[in-house]
């Protein structure tokens, strides 16, 4: 029994093109995490602690800053905490909060991280985003917070605030 193999033309030139173009791919891929699929961002999960900046960054508009991060592949989740003193104009505001958030990190050069917290006062949500640096395990997060009057809701004042936060040795 005789075996053929029939190729056309216009199939061996589909395939070589094909071919070509698979060796000639230089694109770097991201490293995968086997087990999920995902950007592998290094072990981001722990607690940091920094300062926050408000407009301006001032020395006088410095305050503290702690943000505890759970991380499944390039989902996060945890909480964050401001404690701070903002001068604007002749008014000086004290913020002071605990909110929860989630939020996920995507791959482009260094790690980029968005944030949703949640409001602690009056609901709604504000959105923090920024970097993350796994050689410094460090975070820099950007957003507008709406600070509201405990009673009413009423809107006081939006500081466009800056943290700067880096991991805690544990």
């Amino acid at each position: 029994m005789r075996t053929f193999i029939t190729s056309s033309s216009r199939t061996l030139v589909f395939i070589s093109a094909l071919l070509t173009l698979v060796a000639c791919d230089d694109r770097s891929v991201a490293p995968l995490d086997g087990q999920r699929g995902v950007p592998d961002y290094g072990d981001m999960a722990g607690t940091y602690e920094g300062t926050v900046q408000g407009p301006g960054g001032t020395a006088i508009q410095v305050g503290e800053a702690a943000l505890t991060v759970d991380q499944t592949g390039d989902s996060i989740s945890g909480d964050m905490i401001v404690a701070a003193q903002f001068t604007e104009g002749a008014d000086t505001f004290s913020l002071v909060f605990e909110s929860t958030y989630t939020g996920v990190v995507k791959l482009e050069g260094y790690p980029s991280v968005v944030l949703l917290l949640e409001n602690p006062v009056c609901g709604g949500t504000t959105e923090f985003s920024g970097l993350y640096t796994a050689e410094h395990s460090a975070l820099t997060l950007v957003g507008d917070y709406v600070l509201r009057e405990d009673d009413g809701c009423e809107t006081v004042t939006t500081l466009d605030l800056t943290v700067f936060v880096r991991k805690s040795l544990e």
